[in-house]
């Protein structure tokens, strides 16, 4: 084979692993950040169901206490 022409399917070869390493890059960043905002709104939920729970505990204590 020709120096050149093997140098340009070089090249073309690096080429198409640099674009497939980039949608890879970008694919597993989309992933991550996909997963780490569900992780957060499952936090927020669970800290909102949490006060929700002290809150009824609370208005169950005081109407025991009233109605005693």
């Amino acid at each position: 084979m020709y120096p050149y022409m093997q140098e340009q399917l070089s090249a073309m070869h690096r080429h198409e692993l640099q674009q497939a390493a980039e949608q890879y890059r970008l694919t597993s960043n989309f992933a991550h950040h996909r997963g780490s905002a569900i992780h957060r709104i499952a936090g927020i939920l669970g800290i909102f169901l949490v006060k929700t729970g002290m809150k009824l505990k609370q208005f169950e204590l005081r109407a025991s206490l009233q109605g005693a």
